[in-house]
C-alpha cells in the first residue's frame, strides 16, 4: 500500500463523513460503511454490499490492503481490519492498526 493512499484512509476514517457499519463495505439501507468499505469509497473500487469478497477477487485492490509487522506480512482482510470492524473496534481504532503496522510495499 503507498503512503499516500494510507495517509487518506487514515484521515477519512477519523475524520471524514462516514457511518460505520458492520459486515458490508457499503450498506446502502442506512449509508454506513465497514472500514474496507471507506477504502473504496475512496476511489480505489466501488463497494458492493457482497463484504470483503469483493476486495478479495479485485488483485488491484487485494495488493493495496496488505500491511506488514515485523513478523512479515499480514493480510488485514481476514485477520485484522475487517474482523476488528465488524467485532465492534471504532473507525479510530483501526486507523491507529493501519499506522502502527503500516510498510509501503
Amino acid at each position: 500500500m503507498k503512503k499516500e493512499i494510507a495517509d487518506k484512509w487514515v484521515e477519512a476514517l477519523r475524520f471524514g463523513k462516514y457511518k460505520q457499519g458492520r459486515t458490508l463495505l457499503h450498506d446502502y439501507n442506512n449509508n454506513s460503511f465497514c472500514c474496507l468499505g471507506v477504502l473504496c469509497d475512496l476511489g480505489y473500487a466501488s463497494p458492493h454490499n457482497s463484504g470483503a469478497e469483493y476486495i478479495e477477487n479485485d488483485p488491484d485492490l487485494a495488493k493495496m490492503c496488505y500491511l506488514k509487522t515485523k513478523d512479515g506480512e499480514i493480510d488485514i482482510l481476514e485477520t485484522t481490519l475487517a474482523k476488528e470492524n465488524d467485532n465492534g473496534k471504532s473507525f479510530e481504532e483501526i486507523a491507529n492498526i493501519i499506522e502502527k503496522y503500516y510498510e509501503e510495499l
